[in-house]
């Protein structure tokens, strides 16, 4: 059951990466659209893989991460809300909530 919710955290990851490609290229014209379209996920990859990831090189500590990871999933809801995607806003939702809650009450060895 943890490997679920690993994977629906994973999936969760995915989708806010898509999200950030997204939004700026919907929300904004020109260069900078495409700038932010590679430098938002980038930047957010880069972080999560140092502090987050289940093999981060400086791990934040058990709680802090869950807090920090679902805070920054949960970034993307208000993306989708903006872009009008109903259905990815519900999909991703569940994803972070489920893939936290089966996480956090089962963590993956270390």
């Amino acid at each position: 059951m943890r490997w679920f919710g690993a994977t629906l955290v994973f999936l969760a990851e995915l989708s806010l990466l898509f999200s950030l490609a997204w939004w700026p290229l919907a929300a904004l014209d020109g260069p900078l659209s495409w700038a932010l379209a590679v430098a938002l996920p980038v930047a957010v990859a880069v972080f999560w893989g140092t502090f987050l990831s289940p093999k981060a090189r400086r791990p934040l500590g058990r709680i802090p991460t869950i807090v920090a990871r679902t805070l920054i999933l949960l970034a993307a809801l208000p993306l989708y809300a903006v872009l009008g995607a109903p259905i990815l806003f519900g999909v991703h939702a569940v994803a972070v909530v489920a893939g936290t809650v089966i996480t956090a009450a089962r963590p993956l060895p270390a």
